[in-house]
């Protein structure tokens, strides 16, 4: 008959093989990226006699990571958190810190850093309420401190475990029920394993169903507000083309309308004016439309003077310091007459010159024909070729020393300007 070992003695034999150097004291959790400070700290406790467990220096060959390091955190009497900014980013430090609280393992954090904890919720929840051991700018520095804290939660060290004292092998026969606890076990741990990679699956499915439906998302928004931004591209053209042909079509009757009022002999305000000898635009019309009057088309180049002001030997006054009688408010002929009455005008009335230049006809306006021409600025600029801009002289006197000018660019009048000033000049004609 074979003689099977007793299921006492197999279960003791296949520990001992699994957790084969797992006599240790303290189980060290750190990052990767601290590898030397925590190698150093680890030499450290273990020059005191205090057994380390430390990945992947104690990790069997071939082990599997998890179910190792697992293992040993339960099989530690205490764990030394090695805590930076790394350390709080890792998710392996964050599990074996996880499974480190779930078993109720002292947790000694050595700061290594200034990383604040309140910044990670995950650490904070654990970790609050315990003694850390502030190690930095050099985390030699406190070595000292840590071997005792660690000495007294380990206590005095004690010998390897004994080695079990054997039992008599059991025998067995044919039909003989048989459990070791080993294969249950393996059982257990293989569902476990299942299970988890099952979790992981479906949480990995769902979080790319999620994205995906969130890319899905940022897309369909994208392409409506593609379709939007081009729909309103399009109305806005579809407007602009519209008010354009509305434009020229309103432009192309009011041509047609002023080509027919001109064969007719008709004006009205904004129409161009041209009997071969005068040119302008008509700014102010008699109820037929036949008669009216027209502004020039340009202005003088340049300021002038209503009247000089040099004083001629004798004389108490100037030209520009007299009465000449010009001083209708409505009627720019009229105050041309009186100027041109005057012996040696043309040399002593700049402004009432440049108008006379333009030929038979034209004359410098009165205060109110100016500001008539600046009330229809919008109706005659398209058509002027200097548009009506600054301040303009009137015919109108309104002292002995001032004469009335209006601004052709809001319509305000002024009678302060002395008739020596300066300004610009534009000239009317009645047809």
């Amino acid at each position: 008959m074979v003689e099977i070992l007793h299921p006492q003695d197999f279960f003791i034999t296949f520990v001992q093989l699994f957790t084969n150097g797992m006599n240790h004291d303290v189980f060290i959790s750190y990052s990767s990226k601290n590898s030397a400070a925590a190698q150093a700290i680890c030499h450290q406790l273990e020059d005191n006699n205090i057994k380390c467990w430390m990945a992947p220096r104690d990790i069997p060959v071939g082990a599997k990571y998890a179910s190792v390091i697992t293992q040993a955190i339960k099989e530690c009497k205490a764990v030394v958190l090695v805590f930076s900014e790394y350390s709080a980013i890792s998710p392996w430090v964050e599990s074996e810190i996880n499974i480190a609280f779930s078993n109720r393992k002292p947790i000694v954090p050595y700061k290594i850093d200034t990383t604040p904890l309140e910044n990670y919720d995950e650490f904070y929840l654990m970790l609050n309420n315990r003694h850390w051991i502030e190690a930095y700018p050099d985390f030699k520095t406190r070595f000292a401190d840590l071997v005792t804290v660690i000495l007294n939660l380990v206590g005095a060290k004690t010998s390897n475990v004994a080695k079990p004292i054997p039992t008599p092998a059991k025998t067995y026969k044919v039909g003989d029920y048989y459990n070791d606890g080993v294969r249950e076990e393996a059982e257990r741990k293989a569902r476990e394993e299942a299970e988890r990679k099952a979790r992981e699956e479906a949480e990995r499915k769902a979080r790319e169903e999620a994205a995906r439906k969130a890319r899905e998302e940022v897309e369909r928004k994208a392409r409506e507000e593609a379709a939007r931004k081009a729909r309103e591209e399009v109305e806005r053209k579809a407007r602009e083309e519209a008010a354009r042909k509305a434009r020229e079509a309103a432009e192309r009757r009011a041509r047609e309308e002023a080509g027919r009022r001109r064969r007719l002999g008709i004006y009205a305000v904004g129409d161009y004016y041209n009997d071969g000898v005068r040119e302008g635009v008509v700014f102010e019309v008699s109820a037929d439309g036949r008669h009216g009057k027209i502004v020039s088309m340009k202005q003088s180049a340049e300021y002038l003077k209503w009247a000089i002001d040099e004083r001629k030997f004798g004389l108490f006054k100037s030209e520009a310091e007299r009465l000449i009688g010009a001083d209708s408010k409505t009627d720019g002929v009229y105050n041309m007459a009186k100027v041109k009455a005057i012996s040696g005008w043309r040399d002593k009335y700049p402004a009432f010159k440049w108008c006379a230049d333009l030929g038979e006809g034209w004359y410098l306006p009165s205060i109110e024909e100016l500001r008539t021409i600046n009330k229809y600025r919008d109706k005659l600029n398209p058509k002027l070729t200097d548009k009506l801009s600054g301040w303009c002289w009137s015919s109108t006197e309104d002292s002995e020393f001032c004469a009335w000018n209006v601004s052709m660019i809001n319509g305000y009048t002024d009678f302060n300007l002395g008739k020596y000033g300066s300004l610009y000049v534009r000239a009317v004609s009645a047809f």
